[in-house]
């Protein structure tokens, strides 16, 4: 199963696009795709006129995959060593 992350902005085409949000729920239930949401994306959904997470389809809350500091809250993201963001970035700087 792919796991994806829809960002704020594909939420907001899927509000005016229902075969969209028919063809990702046939997906997830057919378990082909999981849609997380990790807690940033959360908080701007609840911030925008959504109010939360549409409930089109089923999705998987998550903690962030990183802790950053004056923008993380606790129990909602993960500390960690930075090995796949180091592996991610390559050898750019």
């Amino acid at each position: 199963m792919n796991r994806i992350v829809l960002d704020a902005n594909i939420w907001d085409k899927l509000a005016v696009d229902a075969p969209g949000r028919e063809r990702l729920g046939s997906l997830v239930s057919a378990s082909a795709i999981e849609i997380i949401v990790p807690d940033t994306l959360l908080r701007q959904l609840e911030a925008s006129p959504f109010g939360g997470v549409p409930d089109w389809f089923a999705v998987n809350v998550i903690p962030d995959s990183v802790f950053v500091l004056d923008h993380s809250r606790l129990d909602h993201a993960r500390l960690g060593d930075g090995e796949v963001f180091t592996a991610q970035r390559g050898e750019s700087a």
